[in-house]
């Protein structure tokens, strides 16, 4: 998380952000909850969804819309579809969703 969050300030601060909002911390929340949720597939991937959540975060706040936590979902996301896509851990059609009724 930490280093998610650091990784995360310092990129937006490379892309343009003011000083004044990366060192709100502000910049380093949606990175940091990305790190911390793809942490378990592997560095690669930790730092995939790093990289993805920022630039997420960056192209939403250029439309004017409040990104919350999206570019962290959207990059958590991605990250773990891409490796179930590359491990084969789930086939096409597959569904984890429990349906009361089937």
């Amino acid at each position: 998380a930490l280093a998610g969050s650091a990784l995360g300030a310092t990129l937006h601060g490379l892309g343009g952000a003011s000083d004044v909002v990366v060192l709100s911390g502000a910049c380093g929340f949606n990175a940091a909850l990305a790190a911390l949720a793809t942490a378990p597939l592997g560095k690669r991937y930790a730092l995939a969804s790093i990289v993805a959540a920022v630039l997420i975060e960056r192209l939403i706040d250029c439309l004017g819309i409040a990104a919350l936590t999206a570019p962290f979902v959207l990059a958590s996301w991605a990250a773990i579809a891409i490796r179930r896509r590359l491990t084969g851990t789930s086939k096409p059609g597959d569904s984890h969703v429990v349906h009361p009724h089937a």
